[in-house]
């Protein structure tokens, strides 16, 4: 017998949006969990939701791959 469980990873949690767009598609919701490096402070997590850290404040976090992205936009 398999247990069959999807898990999303995502950089950070903050306003909820890729969550709520992901969980509504999700046949059976309690085997679901969203994964993310951040979860940002003063916000509601559903239960679903395993972070790593709690941010400090409302600053913008630039992730190394954002960097990277933004460089590779302006060729």
């Amino acid at each position: 017998m398999f247990l069959l469980i999807l898990c999303l990873l995502d950089d950070i949690f903050d306003t909820g949006k890729t969550f709520d767009n992901v969980f509504s598609c999700v046949d059976d919701q309690s085997k679901f969990i969203f994964a993310t490096l951040f979860a940002r402070r003063g916000t509601q997590y559903p239960e679903q939701l395993i972070y790593g850290e709690k941010t400090f404040d409302n600053s913008y976090i630039v992730f190394p791959w954002d960097k990277l992205e933004f460089k590779n936009s302006i060729k």
